[in-house]
C-alpha cells in the first residue's frame, strides 16, 4: 500500500502552503491525519459525499480542504506563521493495524524588505534617479531587471547599477515617454524562480503639453483636430493670421478629456488625454494656429489651409520639418511616432541562480514575462512591504 504526500518544498512566510495526500487503497474509515512537525494539526474523514475537517470543525468549504468520496485523497490548506521550516505529515491507517505515512520537507524563505519612494516627480528634459534598497538580511538576494510599465502594459526593461544591497536606475533626460510605474524586482538566487518581492515607483513627468495626432475633417463644415497628452489642465487658443478666434456663428472652440494613444518606446499604450478642435462653418484660407497652455509651457501647432482643400499640417512648434507634409481633404492624419530604445515584449523566463554582485547578466528576458510575475505574486496576501 501506498501513501504519498504532494505539496511545495518552498514556501514564504505568511504564505498558504496547499499539499495533497492520497493513497493507491481505501484507507479504514476513509480517514487520514495530517500532522505538523509530528504533531497532529487535523483529522480528516469522508463521510457520504462529504469532506470534514476536525480543524476547521465543519464540513470541507472552498478551498480550505477537499477529500474524494472514497476517501483515497485529501487536501489541506496551512497558514505559514514564524516557522523557518517544517514538515507536513500524512497517516492513514489500514486493515489489519497497518499504518501507511508519507512527508515532505517545506523550507520558509525570507522575504526581502525593500526601500523605495512611492512617486517621483520630474522636469521634462532634466535627470531622475530612483534607488531600491534591501534594508533587511537575506540570503542569496539577486536583482532583476526594473520593469517600467504603464496603465498595466510592459513597456521596457531596465538594467540598474548595483552596489551594497542597492540597485539604482537614471533617466538622462525625462520624457512624456518615460512616464509610468517602475517595478523593482528581487529574486532569491538560492531558491525557485518564483520567490520574488517587489515594490514599485510611479514617475510623472511635468512639461508641455506633447501633441500625438492633428487631423483634418470636411464635410459640410471644416474641422480642425489636435489629440495630445498633458500632466496638467490645458487652455487652448486659436489663432488665424495671428488673429486670436473666438466662439462665434463662424467659428467653435472646443476641448475635452478623450483616450488617446501614446507610444512609448515602440509600444503602445492607450492612456487619458485631451482633445481641441476648431470648427469653420466655412472655409477661409490662411494659416491657424492653436497653442496649447498648461502649468509648465506651451505647445504650437500650425495648419495651413488653401481653397482647394490642400492643407499643410506645421508643427507642433517653430522648429518644424522644413519638408512639407501635405494632407487632402475629407480626412488627414499627421500623426508622430517616436522611435528611441526599444524592448522586444516577448523573451525568455527569468532562470535563477548566483551571479557576482547579485546582478542580473541576462539580456533577453521579457518585461511581459517579468510583469506577470510580479503581479501574480503580488496578488496574494503575503507580508506587507513597507
Amino acid at each position: 500500500m501506498l501513501v504519498k504526500i504532494d505539496g511545495p518544498r518552498y514556501t514564504r512566510k505568511y504564505d498558504f502552503v496547499y499539499f495533497n495526500c492520497s493513497a493507491d487503497y481505501q484507507p479504514f474509515g476513509n480517514t487520514a491525519e495530517i500532522l505538523i512537525n509530528s504533531k497532529t494539526f487535523t483529522h480528516m474523514r469522508s463521510s457520504k459525499g462529504n469532506c470534514y475537517s476536525a480543524t476547521i470543525g465543519r464540513t470541507c468549504l472552498g478551498d480550505i480542504c477537499s477529500c474524494s468520496e472514497n476517501g483515497t485523497w485529501f487536501y489541506h490548506k496551512y497558514k505559514v506563521i514564524d516557522e523557518k521550516h517544517f514538515k507536513i505529515s500524512c497517516l492513514m491507517k489500514f486493515d489489519r493495524g497497518r499504518n501507511v505515512s508519507d512527508s515532505i520537507e517545506v523550507n520558509v524563505i525570507a522575504l526581502a524588505i525593500l526601500k523605495l519612494e512611492n512617486q517621483t516627480i520630474c522636469n521634462a528634459s532634466l535627470a531622475v534617479s530612483f534607488s531600491c534598497t534591501i534594508t533587511n538580511d537575506v540570503s542569496h538576494p539577486r536583482f532583476s531587471k526594473w520593469i517600467h510599465s504603464v496603465n498595466g502594459v510592459a513597456i521596457r526593461l531596465l538594467d540598474g547599477l548595483i552596489n551594497n544591497g542597492t540597485s539604482t536606475i537614471a533617466i538622462d533626460s525625462c520624457s512624456y515617454q518615460d512616464i509610468g510605474v517602475y517595478t523593482c524586482v528581487v529574486l532569491n538566487a538560492s531558491f525557485a524562480n518564483n520567490t520574488l518581492v517587489s515594490k514599485n515607483v510611479s514617475l510623472n513627468v511635468i512639461g508641455p503639453p506633447e501633441i500625438v495626432s492633428s487631423r483634418v475633417f470636411q464635410d459640410i463644415q471644416v474641422v480642425l483636430v489636435v489629440q495630445f497628452y498633458s500632466s496638467s489642465e490645458v487652455t487652448p487658443r486659436w489663432f488665424l493670421m495671428s488673429q486670436p478666434i473666438d466662439d462665434s456663428h463662424d467659428y467653435n472652440v472646443s476641448i475635452g478629456k478623450t483616450e488617446i494613444t501614446l507610444e512609448l518606446y515602440e509600444q503602445r499604450v492607450i492612456v487619458d488625454g485631451y482633445k481641441s478642435s476648431l470648427t469653420m462653418s466655412k472655409c477661409v484660407s490662411g494659416v491657424y494656429v492653436v497653442v496649447l497652455q498648461n502649468d509648465f509651457g506651451q505647445t504650437v501647432e500650425k495648419f495651413n489651409v488653401q481653397r482647394g482643400h490642400v492643407i499643410h499640417i506645421i508643427g507642433p512648434n517653430e522648429h518644424s520639418p522644413s519638408i512639407p507634409i501635405y494632407h487632402s481633404a475629407p480626412e488627414s492624419d499627421n500623426s508622430r511616432h517616436i522611435y528611441d530604445q526599444a524592448m522586444s515584449q516577448y523573451l525568455e523566463v527569468i532562470e535563477s541562480g548566483e551571479q557576482d554582485d547579485h546582478s542580473d547578466s541576462k539580456e533577453d528576458e521579457s518585461a511581459g514575462e517579468i510583469f506577470l510575475a510580479v503581479f501574480d505574486q503580488t496578488s496574494h496576501n503575503y507580508e506587507e512591504i513597507q
